[in-house]
């Protein structure tokens, strides 16, 4: 386990350390893999297999990045993403069809990453830590990545209902239009042919999200210690 970071989270009665770590093992790696899977076959995301495992080409290469959260008063591991930034990424590879957004084609158009994969799982089953907020611990770690590897651009793909969440408390996630959806026959056909909850392709901004984050932990500095 490599760590990326701690934060003590203090809110109500939820007094807690959430670990952000890196897996750097086989045995650390399969058991997020089987946690995706566990967690998107639940949803209906993806289909049954023998390995009971979520993991497509893009786990096997080498500059493909995790983060993961682990409550250490839960003793487990309930959020995680993934960070590809390899040519071409998998969103327009693989997923739909879109001209990137003009800031991008000016600036960034060769250093930018996907995050995948995200995941945040309820604290446990009978007390309430928002769901965003351990969503923005793993973003903030993402921009660290983005930092240290100097992009300033992200592309993801996430369900139509997350979406809108997002929107509602004003998270500078941006669609991408127009597109067309152009998935077929991959590991997340279930994800994707969801048609009551449809998929949308966004893209994010550094400083953006940056600035969003900083006042969000200012705002609950008391609640989040970095």
């Amino acid at each position: 386990m490599k760590v990326l970071g701690e934060y003590k989270i203090k809110y109500g009665d939820i007094h807690d350390v959430l670990i952000v770590f890196s897996p750097d093992s086989d045995s650390e790696r399969r058991d997020m893999y089987r946690f995706r899977y566990v967690n998107y076959l639940k949803h209906g995301y993806i289909a049954d297999n023998k390995k009971q495992l979520d993991v497509d080409e893009y786990d096997y290469f080498r500059d493909t990045f995790y983060i993961n959260i682990y409550s250490n008063r839960e003793r487990r591991v309930f959020g995680s993403l993934r960070i590809i930034n390899t040519k071409p990424l998998p969103i327009e590879k693989d997923c739909f069809e879109f001209n990137a957004p003009l800031l991008v084609r000016l600036f960034s158009r060769h250093r930018i990453l996907e995050i995948g994969r995200l995941i945040v799982e309820k604290y446990n089953q009978t007390e309430h830590l928002p769901r965003h907020m351990a969503m923005f611990i793993l973003i903030d770690q993402i921009l660290r990545f983005s930092r240290n590897k100097k992009i300033y651009f992200g592309y993801a793909f996430i369900k139509e209902s997350l979406f809108n969440k997002l929107k509602d408390i004003k998270f500078p996630f941006f669609t991408i239009k127009p597109y067309r959806q152009k998935y077929i026959g991959g590991v997340l056909e279930k994800y994707f042919s969801q048609q009551d909850n449809k998929v949308v392709p966004v893209y994010f901004i550094y400083f953006f999200v940056r600035l969003y984050l900083w006042a969000y932990f200012l705002i609950f500095k008391k609640v989040i210690v970095k």
